[in-house]
Order: C-alpha cells, then structure tokens, then sequence
C-alpha cells in the first residue's frame, strides 16, 4: 500500500522523506522528523475528507509498521516516536485505529531484548490503552494474556523484559482490566524477578510491575481475604529463596520484599520481625547489588513500624549503614537511607550526627570531585 490517494507528487515526496527521516540513526534528527509527520496529519485531516483521510492514515500505518518490523534499531525507535506524536495530533480520533497500532507496538515488542527500543515503545502502548472502547478493552485483555504468557515459561527469556514493561503499562493505566488477571501475574512474575542473567535490568522492572500490581490491590479492599492471601503467597516465595546460592534469585526476593513493606497496609506487621532479619543479614553482603538494594530498604522497616524499628532493627541498621558510608561504592545510598530513616524518627536519630560528621572526615569526603556513586538500576523507586 503506498499513500497515493488523492495526494500531489509533491506531497507524497514530503511524507516519504519524513518516513526516511523516522530511519535515522541520531535521534534528534528522528524527533525533527517524527514533529514533521504531526503537523502532516494535522494537516491532512483539515484538508481530506473522513474516508480519504482514513485511507491516508492506513497507509501511514502500514509504512510505520515496516519499520517497527525492521529489526534496527533506529527505525523501531522511528516508529515509536512517530506513533507517539500521531496519538498527541490525533487524541480520541486515534480510537478506531487503536488494533492496528498495537498491532505495529506489538511488532516492536516481540523483538524483546533491546532496552533502548523497549522502554519508550512500552510507554506508547500505555498511551494507546487510554483510548478505551469496547473493542479495544478486548484487545488489551488480549495483550495482557500474552505478556503473561510471554513470561510463562523459558521458551520466551528474549521477550521477560517485554512482557514486565507491557504488565507495568498496563497496571498502571488499565488497572480494572488488570486486576482480573492479578492472580495469575502473581504466579509468573518470578520468572522475572528471578531473571538468572547478571545484568539486572529484567529483575528491577520486573520490581516496578510488581509494585503496580500490589497498587491495583490497594486500591480496592487491601484487608479482604482474597487479597491477604495474595500477599502470602508473596511472602512465602520470599521466605523460601531470600537464601538462596545464587545473587539474582536473592536480588529479585528482595525487591519482592520491598514492595511488601511498602504496598500491603497492615500485612507485614506480623512479618516484621522475620523482614528486618532478612534486610539487615543482607546489608552486609559481599555482593555489591545485594548490599546496596538491602541497604536501601532498611528506611522501609522505620515506616512501616517506627516503634519497632527503633526498639529492635535501628542499633544494626545505623551500624551497618555508618559501616557503608565508608566506602564508595555504598555511601550514596546509605546517605540517601539515613536521610529517609530521619524524615521518619528524627528525635531517635539525631544522636547519629557526630558518628555521621567523624565518617564523613575520616573518609576525606569530596562531593565535588567524586563520581555519583547512585546506582538507580538496582533500584526500583
């Protein structure tokens, strides 16, 4: 299909240079190209009438659909941008055209892999579920079941971080559609959490869908039975793999963690205890993710039960993150959880300044002409 109709030569070399546009490699170029294709539309839909404007626009469609299908990278992210700016032009009038959008989105998220394309392109597909009809509401049902599927087995480890960005869409803005499937997300979200490759981007996004999952749950009844049950089943996982041999396993069980202290009401009262022990055994880890993830949830136990926090976990948190502000690798991150921890229990807390002050002179600390020592992929805020 080419876009022929009722169109001048000249307007057809126009849009196809704006298609060539969309393929370049720099991506200030691709943005220049993908405002150029807005104002096309804009203009388009002014100047055709509704049924050559639609003819237009399938054609438009198919072309952005071939590059989404390409495989390179800078095309895939031309077909994003260029899809992103039709849904700003378009706003509602892009409802109809919502199954062959997702079907171009699909096409660029089945490559799985390439964060670089994932992340914006999972963006967009949220976008595109705003625009909710009967019909399309059947059609993001359709695409959760595959993005569960998609984490459903080995047979699809290329597609994990896809199906997560997908999952984490749509949590967040279809929760009602979601929040039927929430059960089953529960069951295959570990296979991402768990994700068995060093690089920990899988796991941390896999952290963010989990989070938005338990705010789907949140906001209906949290202390209905269903949903307390939902948080054990969470809770036991974390038990029975927060000791286990390998780092990735024990890093996804604490990012699971997380979200229980932070998302689940009431629930972890009666688990206190048994997650301050797992935070501040992990605190201490030879391994650098381990620690510096462990190390940045210890502000969580303090919100969750200030009392508590200062009666049994504050002595072993305060020294190992004063231990941790002595090296490098963990100082912005312990910085940051003291600094979460006094927002909470500021009376218990300010004791801790002098010891704070003789670490910071004792390590010879120079903010101005040190690295940034945050490390934001291992965490899931």
């Amino acid at each position: 299909s080419t876009i022929t109709m009722n169109t001048s030569p000249l307007a057809v070399a126009s849009l196809m240079a704006i298609i060539d546009g969309l393929k370049h490699k720099d991506e200030d170029d691709r943005r220049l190209a993908a405002t150029a294709l807005g104002k096309e539309v804009n203009a388009k839909s002014r100047e055709m009438t509704p049924e050559d404007f639609t003819s237009w626009t399938r054609a438009l469609y198919k072309q952005l659909g071939f590059l989404a299908a390409s495989g390179v990278t800078s095309e895939m992210l031309g077909a994003v941008a260029a899809i992103d700016t039709i849904l700003t032009v378009m706003g509602e009038d892009t409802t109809q055209e919502v199954p062959l959008l997702l079907t171009t989105m699909r096409a660029v998220l089945a490559k799985g892999g390439n964060e670089q394309v994932l992340l914006p392109a999972a963006h967009v597909f949220g976008r595109l579920v705003l625009a909710r009809t009967t019909v399309s509401a059947e059609l993001v049902d359709s695409e959760l079941r595959r993005a569960l599927e998609w984490l459903d087995g080995k047979q699809n480890e290329s597609r994990r971080l896809s199906a997560v960005l997908i999952l984490s869409e749509l949590a967040l803005r279809a929760p009602s559609i979601f929040y039927v499937h929430v059960a089953n997300f529960l069951q295959v979200i570990w296979s991402a959490l768990h994700d068995p490759t060093k690089d920990s981007k899988v796991r941390h996004f896999a952290g963010i869908a989990l989070r938005r999952c338990l705010l789907v749950v949140a906001h209906r009844d949290v202390k209905s039975s269903v949903h307390q049950q939902w948080f054990e089943s969470i809770f036991h996982v974390v038990s029975t793999t927060i000791k286990a041999p390998t780092a990735e396993i024990v890093h996804g069980s604490l990012l699971a963690l997380g979200e229980l202290l932070r998302n689940t009401g009431d629930f972890m009262q009666s688990n206190y205890s048994t997650a301050a022990e797992m935070l501040l055994s992990r605190s201490t880890s030879s391994s650098k993710t381990l620690r510096r993830v462990a190390l940045s949830l210890l502000p969580l136990l303090a919100v969750h039960s200030p009392s508590r926090f200062v009666a049994e976990s504050s002595g072993l948190a305060y020294k190992h993150l004063l231990q941790a502000l002595k090296s490098s690798a963990f100082r912005a991150t312990a910085f940051l959880a003291f600094g979460e921890i006094a927002n909470v229990i500021t009376q218990q807390i300010q004791p801790l300044a002098d010891p704070l002050v003789d670490v910071l002179i004792s390590t010879g600390l120079n903010i101005s002409s040190r690295k940034p020592t945050f490390c934001p992929e291992e965490h899931t805020s």
